[in-house]
């Protein structure tokens, strides 16, 4: 699936109505736990892939220094509305960001 055809399919979803769903609430609180893992406080996040936010956001309430690149333009609203420091590209060309 190439670039366009991947936001063809996005564009048909409601990624914010499916992170409210009961299964994607397993998948969420199992993310989270293994994310609290690994980062420290006063770590920055990268959140690549990020939709409308859904770990951005909570993430950010809890201090972190928190951007987000997400493909899908209308995904970028939610996290605009938040204030989430937040860009439209893909994981394959993060080049605007530094290392680490």
């Amino acid at each position: 699936m190439n670039e366009k055809e991947l936001v063809e399919y996005y564009n048909k979803h409601n990624e914010d109505k499916r992170l409210k769903t009961k299964h994607a609430n397993i998948e969420y609180i199992t993310a989270m736990k293994y994310i609290h893992e690994y980062i420290k406080k006063g770590y920055s996040i990268l959140d690549v892939g990020a939709g409308t936010g859904a770990y951005s956001i909570p993430l950010r309430d809890e201090g972190y220094d928190v951007t987000a690149v997400e493909l899908v333009k209308q995904n970028l609203k939610y996290m605009e509305k938040a204030n989430i420091n937040c860009y439209q590209g893909n994981a394959i060309d993060l080049s605007r960001f530094e290392d680490n």
